[in-house]
């Protein structure tokens, strides 16, 4: 692994020799990305992301289509399903803007499996909206119900107010279309009824216009005109308050044709009188028109023939003003369209110019940057060899010394055991002898009645029974009399009966005495934790157990609830190493499991061979 030092030395190469060769902003960042696995990947993703918003929102969209890919290529390399899910629903609008309607399908199609897998309904339901749109434009009705329909059931238990609202809006407007086959107004209806539910709650001013604006054709179309007439007028009260000039031209057509319907048909015209005000100050032919024909059905009811040819008049010149202007504007999408493919054209050629001069950059900067981490990379696996080697030469020759101490020890304890033997036997045999034999040869004399014969004689019955005491003591200890059970069982009450700690022996399935040296480093090593535990663990209870289990393995467990230590970081003293020395012939070696004021546990685990 690159160290730090050598990795940020790489990055300001890196970026030093982008700019030199004139990388774009987006290369650089690559390459620095490559060196440098910390850089915040998903964040530039995200500004990938809102990049191609940015660019979508300004019509140019295969630049967006790129920035989408780009940001799609990172969420997709660091397993950020959410952000990938975002960006398969922005490129299902981009391609149906480039008129790719089978990519945009793909798109839209992989969101909805992946948003589900994923369980993130939100994003789920920004693509029902999107693809009942998609379909609304296709002229699709059915699919575009469908969709918004199962975008309702995805908001269903989220705060999505606004979303919800326009859901139900845009389910409306297909139940009221003229060339739908399922058109069932009351459905659309409170359809309508729901979305201007919603908008008032957020306080949506303009679309809670647009809601009672539909509301009211609803109403209209099933001749309810009253109630029509009274959406309509509360949706021209907000336009008013909101200054929006074209919505009111909207309102007062609206609101004359409910008059015209019941026949009032001065008040219908000072609407269409006003209407026509704002369409031409606004300039909106489309609705001039219609303005206009209505208003000579007004002039014929109330009879005022004359007054109805002129405005006919009037409407035979708009109509030809408005074809013109139609044509117009056809030619002038045309024109349009055209400049906008050749401008994507070229933009395309220059793009692939553009990769392949960065491919050709790459390569270079790809070479060069391999080499030098190649290098480094050399240099350091080197490095790092020569340090194995190093603390592997130290761990082997920590390693023999400690076998060298260990054997040492054992050599030494073992010495010992046999240097007792050897007094307590030179006790018996010699010195014991002699004393005895002393004692028979004064007894001649001790029979004249002597009192000092017979004090000596007291001397050396006395000195004779001392003897064999000490020899018995060395040479034949409880250990050796009883076992190792006896032995335990009397050494810990004595340990119990100092009131110093409080002390539990256990043996279980010990039936019959075990081979004596393993009796007898198996009694030492007890006696060393003990030793341990009252001069360092600060414990109030040990407990010992000796089991032999149905395999004939034999577990020796000593436990205490002392102050305890780290195991990772423990310094075998003269005592642990005590006890690994006495395990050494046996193959084994004391488990140890403790922690800072948890107490400590050792486990010895003998094997059956050594117990036959």
């Amino acid at each position: 692994m690159l160290t730090l030092p050598v990795r940020y030395a790489l990055t300001l190469f890196v970026t030093i020799v982008c700019y030199s060769s004139l990388w774009s902003q987006d290369n650089i960042i690559d390459s620095i990305i490559a060196v440098n696995p910390n850089a915040e990947k998903l964040q530039l993703a995200e500004v990938f992301r809102q990049s191609g918003i940015h660019k979508k929102n300004q019509g140019q969209y295969l630049e967006a289509e790129r920035l989408y890919q780009k940001a799609q290529s990172v969420f997709i390399e660091n397993g950020d399903s959410v952000g990938y899910a975002k960006v398969l629903n922005n490129l299902g609008y981009v391609y149906l803007k480039l008129n790719n309607k089978k990519k945009a399908l793909n798109s839209y199609f992989n969101g909805i499996k992946l948003t589900q897998e994923i369980k993130y309904p939100l994003g789920l339901a920004k693509i029902y909206i999107n693809l009942a749109a998609f379909f609304y434009l296709q002229n699709d009705l059915v699919e575009a119900l469908k969709y918004y329909s199962l975008s309702a059931d995805a908001l269903e238990n989220l705060d999505q107010p606004k979303l919800l609202a326009d859901v139900q809006m845009g389910m409306g407007n297909i139940l009221m279309n003229e060339t739908f086959e399922n058109r069932d107004f009351l459905k659309a209806r409170q359809a309508y009824l729901n979305a201007l539910t919603g908008y008032k709650k957020l306080g949506d001013k303009l679309n809670i216009s647009r809601a009672l604006i539909n509301t009211g054709k609803a109403f209209e179309v099933e001749r309810e005109l009253d109630k029509a007439f009274d959406n309509y007028k509360e949706s021209l009260a907000i336009k008013e308050q909101l200054d929006d000039k074209a919505g009111m031209l909207i309102s007062f057509l609206n609101i004359g044709n409910i008059l015209r319907q019941q026949n009032k048909f001065k008040e219908s015209l000072e609407y269409y009188e006003k209407g026509e005000s704002l369409a031409i100050l606004l300039k909106d032919g489309s609705n001039h028109l219609h303005i206009i024909t209505n208003m000579i059905d007004v002039k014929m009811a109330l009879g005022e023939v004359d007054v109805a040819s002129e405005i006919f008049e009037t409407y035979r010149k708009l109509k030809d003003s408005l074809y013109n202007e139609e044509k117009s504007r056809q030619i002038n999408e045309l024109r349009m369209l055209y400049d906008s493919e050749k401008k994507e054209f070229d933009l395309a050629k220059e793009q692939e110019e553009n990769r392949i001069k960065t491919i050709r950059n790459q390569w270079l900067i790809g070479l060069t940057v391999g080499l030098m981490i190649l290098i480094v990379a050399i240099f350091i696996l080197f490095y790092n060899r020569l340090s194995i080697v190093k603390k592997l030469r130290a761990q082997e020759h920590i390693q023999a010394i400690k076998e060298k101490e260990i054997g040492e020890l054992n050599s030494l304890m073992l010495g010992g055991e046999m240097e007792r033997i050897r007094i307590a036997k030179d006790l018996h045999d010699r010195i014991g002898s002699q004393l005895s034999a002393i004692k028979l040869i004064h007894g001649q004399y001790a029979k004249k009645g002597n009192d000092i014969g017979r004090n000596v004689e007291e001397m050396l019955d006395t000195a004779i029974v001392e003897t064999r005491e000490i020899s018995h003591n060395l040479a034949s200890s409880s250990l050796s009399r009883y076992g190792l059970v006896s032995a335990l069982d009397q050494f810990l009450e004595k340990i119990k009966d100092s009131n110093q700690i409080d002390a539990e022996f256990i043996s279980t399935n010990i039936k019959k005495r075990l081979p004596e040296e393993l009796e007898r480093a198996l009694y030492y090593i007890v006696q060393e934790m003990v030793s341990n535990t009252l001069n360092h663990a600060k414990a109030k209870n040990i407990c010992l157990q000796l089991i032999k289990n149905n395999n004939n393995v034999l577990n020796l467990i000593y436990e205490d609830d002392g102050i305890g230590f780290d195991v990772n970081k423990i310094v075998f003293g003269m005592g642990l190493k005590n006890i690994q020395a006495r395990l050494t012939p046996f193959k084994t070696e004391v488990k140890i499991d403790s922690s800072p004021n948890l107490g400590t546990t050792f486990m010895i685990e003998v094997s059956k061979d050594f117990l036959a």
